[in-house]
């Protein structure tokens, strides 16, 4: 918070109630195509993410290597967080949206090393160091082009509609990763996982305009 002082911004009026405000946010939303898909994607892969890395993997991890190693694995994907957010701010692409998003299939390699060789330490560090790195180059595109191509008095309205469609299907793949453990068995669930990813990834982006950003 001490860094943010001596920032000047321009005192912005709230003229109109929150609801309102929100649904002014959501026509503009529904009226844009890339929004629309990417949002979408994220909305699957973050539940599949919830289902097949966050709620099997410390189980997965803890029962074939040891309780400690799952934390070991997720510093994995700190680090490539923190050399994707290195690089990406250093490099300029064009399109970077789009890039950033065929780079997102990364995020779903852990699905394939968790159902297939959880005893392969390397593997896995690998697989959560890409999916760390992919997240960052994703998440600065994201916000460097939406803030660009957003109007600003709509861009924190678009931003909340982000996050809820972003993080509203969470607790779904939660709440789903025991059946599905029990009836398809790990392997099928994790394959099952990857390859859904891969599909909401590919139909994202698909989508012309977002080709184009």
């Amino acid at each position: 918070m001490m860094l943010l002082f001596g920032i000047k911004t321009d005192a912005v009026a709230a003229s109109e109630p929150p609801v309102q405000a929100l649904l002014e946010g959501w026509r503009y939303f529904i009226r844009v195509p890339w929004l629309r898909a990417v949002v979408a994607s994220f909305t699957l892969l973050n539940a599949l993410i919830a289902l097949g890395t966050t709620t099997i993997g410390p189980w997965v991890i803890g029962e074939e290597l040891s309780r400690s190693s799952w934390g070991f694995v997720r510093s994995f994907q700190a680090i490539g967080l923190l050399a994707g957010s290195l690089i990406a701010a250093r490099v300029f692409w064009s399109r970077p949206l789009y890039r950033s998003m065929i780079m997102c299939v990364c995020q779903a390699l852990p699905f394939l090393v968790i159902g297939y060789a959880p005893t392969a330490a390397p593997l896995l560090h690998l697989a959560f160091f890409a999916a760390g790195t992919s997240i960052a180059f994703q998440s600065l595109a994201w916000k460097n082009v939406m803030q660009a191509d957003i109007p600003q008095h709509l861009l924190s309205r678009v931003f909340a509609i982000d996050m809820l469609g972003s993080l509203v299907a969470v607790p779904v793949g939660q709440v789903l990763a025991a059946p599905l453990m029990n009836h398809l068995g790990l392997e099928t669930t994790e394959l099952m996982c990857f390859l859904l990813a891969a599909a909401g990834l590919f139909l994202c982006v698909l989508e012309p305009s977002l080709r184009r950003r």
